[in-house]
Order: structure tokens, then C-alpha cells, then sequence
């Protein structure tokens, strides 16, 4: 979907209006230009449409996790709302996430959430969908269940930028 500004949504819909307004005395002096005007409209309404902001409003998120001092890379990082879908990231080798809502969304959305922290990977072996033998082996959960699957960590994600780092000790 197209991301718009409000300012830009707001004068597409304007522009909306005039040509509504315009099409019917352009259409009494020519039918072929008020065909040109009528579609110039749809055309218009489909892209202020576009531009509406259907989904749920999100925040940025970002920050770097820590355990014991160190950089925790490749963990897995979801923040949980009371209520809706949660938000998830990976981090990189320097511990550092930034939380995508959906694939191509950034963000999380606002309000308070529950925040779990996990570096286990279940074990795999099979085949891909391209024949390909493939094997990964089980990665032991390192972090203490009191900031995952019995998290005691939460935050509160306001509108804008926001940053959370989270230093975990694993005694």
C-alpha cells in the first residue's frame, strides 16, 4: 500500500471534490472532455484511497540487548501487546534490533507490551521445497525464562522514535 502524508491525503481528497464539482459543467461543453475529467477524478480517488492510513498506527522501535555485558546476537525479539499483533526483530552481531510489525512495516504498535527475549532454535533436518538436503541443528535457549516464556520485562511504545535496551544477566 502507499504511504502518504496527511497533508497529501487531504489534498488529494480536495482534489476529489473540485472534480466532482467541475465534471458536470465540463460535461454540458464537451462530452469527450468531460469524459477526460471524469476519469481524471476516479483516478484521483483511487490514489487518495491508496493514501489513507488504514492500518493501525505504529511507532519505531530499536535499542540493543545485552547479556552479561556482551552482545546478544541472533536473538529473537517480540514485543507483545495487551492487545493485537506483536512486533519482531532479530539481532544483529552487535546485539542491536529494530522491531518490524508486518514485512515491509517498521514499528510496533503503541501502548504497553510485554518484551521476550529468546536464543533458542528448534532443531531441523528435511529437504527444501527445491529438493535440497538440509540439516540445522538445535540451538539451546541462553537466556533466563524471566525474560522470556516468563518475561518480566515491559515497556511502553509512545508515537515516535523509540528506544529500548535491554541489559540481561543470566544469573
Amino acid at each position: 500500500m502507499v504511504q502518504c502524508s496527511r497533508s497529501l491525503s487531504v489534498t488529494l481528497i480536495r482534489l476529489v471534490f473540485v472534480c466532482l464539482n467541475s465534471a458536470d459543467k465540463v460535461a454540458a461543453s464537451s462530452s469527450q472532455c468531460g469524459r477526460l475529467v471524469a476519469a481524471s477524478c476516479a483516478t484521483a480517488a483511487l490514489v487518495a484511497v491508496g493514501c489513507s492510513n488504514a492500518g493501525p498506527e505504529l511507532a519505531q522501535v530499536r535499542g540493543r540487548i545485552t547479556l552479561d555485558g556482551k552482545p546478544l546476537r541472533d536473538a529473537a525479539v517480540m514485543f507483545v501487546p495487551e492487545t493485537g499483533r506483536p512486533a519482531t526483530a532479530r539481532t544483529d552481531l552487535d546485539g542491536v534490533y529494530e522491531l518490524a510489525y508486518t514485512q515491509g512495516n517498521r514499528g510496533a504498535l503503541l501502548g504497553t507490551h510485554e518484551v521476550r527475549i529468546s536464543t533458542y532454535r528448534p532443531g531441523y533436518e528435511g529437504e527444501t521445497p527445491e529438493g535440497v538436503r538440509r540439516s540445522i541443528t538445535e540451538r539451546p535457549e541462553r537466556v533466563p525464562a524471566r525474560y522470556n516464556e516468563e518475561s518480566e520485562l515491559s515497556v511502553e511504545v509512545t508515537p515516535g522514535n523509540n528506544e529500548f535496551n535491554f541489559d540481561l544477566m543470566s544469573e
